[in-house]
C-alpha cells in the first residue's frame, strides 16, 4: 500500500502542475485581451516549473505503479509456490498443473494493473474533483458545482457494468483456463495421439474449445466497448455542461475571461482521471477473477504435517499389511504388502507394469500417507514425520527427473546448495559425466529447459548426481534405469551399487538383471508380494519372478539364426500334427468309402475275407505317426501312383472303381496294400524310389504324354501298390497329389532327415 499511496502523491503533484498551466495560459490571455499584457518573465518562469513538474510527476508515478506491481507480483508468486510445496506433489488432485501456471504467469501480470493501476487512479480519481473543485469554487462556484455533480455518474456506470461484467470476466477465465489445460496435455501427448491415431479428434475439441474462447472474448470486448461508450458520454457531457456555465455566466458578465479560460482549461481535468479508471477497470476486473482464483488455490486446505519425529542415520524401513487406495471405489492399489528395507544394501522391487511397485515409492517417499496398516521409519510410523523430515532422509530418482533451465552447477546445488566443485566433481565422475563435462564448459556447462540439449542418459545420469548431492541415508530409484542406452544404464547401476555399501537402495526396475546382486528382491503381481528372496532361490521357487527372468534372457539373447532353426522346427511339428489329423481324416472317409462300396454289386476285393471292411484303414495304422509317415512315404516316393500306359500293356493298371465287362479284375484290398506298405522297412522304400527316378533307360514316352513303366517297374511287379486316391500325401491334398511328380526328389530328401 506504500507504493499506492506514493503514486497517489505523484499524481496529485502532476495536477497541481496541471493548475499552474491553467493558471498562466488564463493570465496570459486575459491580459492580452484586456490590453494589460502581464510580465512575461514570471509567467515564463512559472510555466517552465509546471511542465518539468509535471514531466517529474508522471515519471515518478509510472516508477511507483511498476514498483507496487512487482512487489505484488513477487508476493503472489512467492505464495502460489510456498501453497504448491505445502500441498505437496499431489497438489495436481486439487488444481491442474496448467492452471497453476496460468495463474502463476497470466494471473498475476493481470494483478500487476490491478495494484500498479487501477488502485491508484481510484484513489487519485476520488480527490482529483474535489480539489478542482475547491481551486474552482473561488472562481465560479456554479460552474464547478455542474462538473462536479457530473463526475459520480461515471463510478455509477462502473458499479452497473461491474454486475456483468462479473459474471462475464468470470466465463471469459473460465474458458481461457480449460482452453490451456486442453492445449498443455494435448502438447504433452502428442505422441500417444499420433500413435494411436487420436490427433484428428483431439484437433476438433481443440477447435471447439477455441470457439467457445472466442466467443467469450467477443462477449468481454462488446461489454468493455458498450461501457467506454456510456462514460464518454458522460464525460464530454458533463464538461460540456460546465463550459456553458461559465460561458453563460460570462456572458451575463458575472464571470470574468479570466474565470471563464480557468473553468474552460480545467473542466477535462474533472473528468480524466475518471475516465482513465474506466479504462482501467476492465483490465483490473480480469485481474480481479484472476485474483479469485490465486486466492482459491491459497485457501486450499493443506494436508496434516504436523509430524515431530526425528529420523536417525540407521533407522530402517519396514512396512507391515500395508494397504492403499487412491481414491474411494477405485480398489486397493496394493494390499497386504510387507516388505523390509535394511538400514544398508540393496533392495529389488521387481514386477509387471501396474503390479503396484511406484505405489510402493510414494508410500516410502512419505508422498501418499493415507495408508492402512503399518509403514515404519525407525520404530516410528512414517505419518509421524514431517515432509520436511523425510525429504531430508529419503531421495527419490524417478523415470523421468526434470532438469531446471541454468548451469550443471545451478541443477547440483538444488541437492547440497553448499556442495563445493570438488565434491561436484566427484559425483560427476562417479555416474560417468564427469569426461564429458570436461570437454564442454566444466560445471558452467548450460542446460536448458528440461535437459533438452542432452541426451536421455546424460538428463538421468545427472538428475543421479544431483540425487548424490542430496546425501541422504535412504535412495528409492523409480524405474530410474529405463529409456537409457546401456552405457548409461551401466554407469547408473555402478552408481547404484557404489552407495549401497553404506546407504539403502531400493531399485525399483522392469530389468530384473539390474538387481541380481539386491540382498532381497520383493516381487508384486497385482499389488500383492507373490515372492520374495535372493535371485537364485526366487528363480527356484517364484513362478512369477521365473517367467520374467526367461521371457528378458529370451530377448536379451535373441539370436536370429537360431530364432529361425526354431521356428523352422516349430513349422515341423506343427506340419506333422496337421498330417497325422489328415491321415486319420481321410482314415474315416476311406472306411466310409468301403461301407459304401460293400453294399453295391460289385466286389471290391476278393474273397479274402475282408469284404466291406475292405476300405477301412487300421486303428493302430492311424494312431501311429510312423506308420501315418510310412504312408506319407509311400505317396512321395511313387510307390503308389497309376502306371498309365498305352491301350496294348493294359496290364499295368490299376483300376479302382467302374462298370462295364472290360473292366479287369481290382487288385488286392486297400488293407492289404497297406499292410504290404508297413512292412516294408523305410530304408528299401527310400531305395525303391530313388532307383525309381534314377532309372536312365526308359523308353520314349508315348504321344499323349503318359511315361511307359521302367525296368525297375517290372523288377518289383510284385511290390503292392497303392492307389493315390485312396491313399492322401503329406498335406492331404489334391494339389499335392498333382504336383506330386515334379517334388519327388525334395519329397525324398526330407524323407531321409527324417
Amino acid at each position: 500500500m506504500r507504493r499506492v499511496l506514493e503514486t497517489v502523491l505523484f499524481q496529485l503533484l502532476g495536477l497541481a502542475c496541471d493548475i499552474a498551466l491553467a493558471w498562466c495560459a488564463s493570465t496570459f490571455v486575459a491580459g492580452v485581451v484586456a490590453s494589460r499584457p502581464p510580465a512575461v518573465a514570471p509567467i515564463a518562469c512559472l510555466l517552465a516549473l509546471a511542465i518539468a513538474g509535471k514531466a517529474a510527476s508522471s515519471r515518478l508515478a509510472g516508477q511507483s505503479a511498476f514498483l507496487a506491481s512487482r512487489d505484488v507480483r513477487r508476493l503472489l508468486r512467492e505464495q502460489v509456490f510456498a501453497k504448491l510445496l505445502r500441498l505437496g506433489p499431489d497438489y495436481a488432485r486439487e488444481v491442474p498443473t496448467a492452471e497453476v501456471v496460468q495463474l502463476a504467469v497470466e494471473g498475476t501480470e493481470q494483478l500487476e494493473t490491478y495494484f500498479g493501476r487501477y488502485l491508484p487512479q481510484l484513489a487519485y480519481s476520488v480527490v482529483a474533483p474535489l480539489v478542482l473543485f475547491l481551486v474552482l469554487l473561488p472562481v465560479s462556484w456554479a460552474s464547478g458545482l455542474v462538473l462536479l455533480v457530473f463526475v459520480p455518474l461515471i463510478p455509477l456506470v462502473i458499479v452497473a457494468v461491474q454486475k456483468v461484467a462479473k459474471r462475464t470476466m468470470g466465463a471469459y477465465w473460465d474458458e481461457y483456463a480449460n482452453l490451456g489445460d486442453t492445449f498443455l496435455e494435448s502438447l504433452q501427448g502428442l505422441p500417444t495421439l499420433k500413435v494411436f491415431s487420436a490427433d484428428a479428434r483431439r484437433h476438433e475439441q481443440m477447435n471447439q474449445e477455441s470457439e467457445r474462447f472466442r466467443v467469450a472474448t467477443m462477449r468481454v470486448l462488446r461489454m468493455q466497448l458498450n461501457s467506454i461508450v456510456v462514460m464518454d458520454v458522460v464525460a464530454l457531457g458533463g464538461a460540456a455542461a460546465g463550459m456553458c456555465v461559465a460561458l453563460s455566466q460570462l456572458a451575463a458578465g458575472t464571470l470574468s475571461l479570466f474565470g471563464c479560460l480557468m473553468v474552460v482549461l480545467l473542466s477535462a481535468s474533472f473528468f480524466i482521471p475518471m475516465r482513465t479508471l474506466g479504462s482501467y477497470f476492465h483490465v483490473a476486473m480480469n485481474g480481479m477473477a484472476a485474483s479469485r482464483k490465486i486466492f482459491r488455490l491459497l485457501d486450499l486446505p493443506e494436508p496434516h504435517d504436523s509430524g515431530t519425529a526425528v529420523a536417525v542415520p540407521g533407522d530402517h524401513l519396514a512396512m507391515s499389511h500395508v494397504s492403499f487406495s487412491y481414491g474411494k471405489g477405485l480398489g486397493d492399489a496394493l494390499g497386504d504388502v510387507s516388505l523390509d528395507v535394511p538400514a544398508v544394501g540393496l533392495t529389488g522391487i521387481v514386477g509387471k507394469s501396474g503390479s503396484g511397485k511406484s505405489t510402493v515409492a510414494s508410500l516410502l517417499s512419505g508422498r501418499q500417507r493415507d495408508y492402512r496398516g503399518s509403514l515404519m521409519l525407525g520404530g516410528k510410523q512414517l505419518r509421524d514425520f514431517s515432509r520436511e523430515a523425510l525429504a531430508r532422509y529419503v531421495t527419490v530418482v524417478p523415470t523421468n527427473a526434470y532438469l531446471f533451465r541454468g548451469t550443471v552447477r545451478d541443477n547440483l546445488q538444488l541437492g547440497d546448495p553448499t556442495g563445493s566443485d570438488e565434491r561436484m566433481w566427484e559425483v560427476l565422475a562417479s555416474v560417468r559425466l564427469a569426461d564429458y563435462l570436461c570437454s564442454q564448459d566444466g560445471l558452467d556447462t548450460r542446460v536448458e529447459e528440461e535437459g533438452q540439449n542432452l541426451s536421455g542418459g546424460q538428463r538421468q545420469r545427472l538428475a543421479l548426481a544431483r540425487a548424490l548431492m542430496h546425501n541422504s541415508p535412504v535412495y528409492v530409484l523409480d524405474e530410474a534405469t529405463s529409456n537409457v542406452d546401456a552405457e548409461s544404464e551401466d554407469a547408473i547401476m555402478d552408481a547404484v551399487r557404489g552407495i549401497a555399501r553404506y546407504k539403502a537402495v531400493v531399485v525399483i526396475s522392469h530389468r530384473l538383471a539390474n538387481v541380481t546382486s539386491a540382498h532381497r528382491i520383493y516381487v508384486m503381481e497385482s499389488g500383492h508380494v507373490v515372492g520374495a528372496g535372493t535371485h537364485d532361490v526366487l528363480l527356484g521357487t517364484c513362478p512369477q519372478y521365473r517367467e520374467l527372468w526367461d521371457e528378458q534372457s529370451r530377448l536379451e539373447h535373441f539370436d536370429p539364426v537360431e530364432f529361425a532353426e526354431e521356428e523352422a522346427r516349430r513349422r515341423e511339428r506343427e506340419a506333422a500334427a496337421q498330417d497325422a489329423a489328415a491321415v486319420r481324416e481321410d482314415g474315416d472317409a476311406v472306411a466310409a468309402f468301403g461301407e459304401d462300396a460293400g453294399e453295391t454289386d460289385a466286389p471290391l476285393a476278393p474273397d479274402d475275407g475282408a469284404g466291406a471292411e475292405g476300405g477301412e484303414v487300421p486303428e493302430s495304422v492311424l494312431e501311429d505317426d510312423e506308420a501315418a509317415e510310412r504312408l506319407a512315404l509311400a505317396s512321395l516316393l511313387d510307390l503308389g501312383d497309376v502306371d498309365e500306359t498305352d491301350d496294348d500293356d493294359e496290364a499295368g493298371e490299376t483300376m479302382v472303381l467302374g462298370s462295364g465287362d472290360d473292366q479287369p479284375a481290382p487288385e488286392p484290398g486297400v488293407t492289404a496294400q497297406i499292410e504290404a506298405i508297413l512292412a516294408t522297412p523305410l530304408e528299401e522304400m527310400v531305395r525303391q524310389g530313388a532307383g525309381e527316378r534314377d532309372a536312365g533307360d526308359s523308353p520314349e514316352p508315348s504321344p499323349d504324354g503318359a511315361e511307359p513303366p521302367s525296368a525297375a517297374d517290372d523288377a518289383g511287379a510284385d511290390r503292392p501298390r497303392v492307389d493315390p486316391s485312396r491313399i492322401p500325401l503329406v498335406d492331404g491334398g489334391e494339389d499335392d497329389a498333382n504336383e506330386g511328380a515334379g517334388d519327388e526328389e525334395g519329397d525324398g530328401d526330407e524323407d531321409e532327415r527324417r
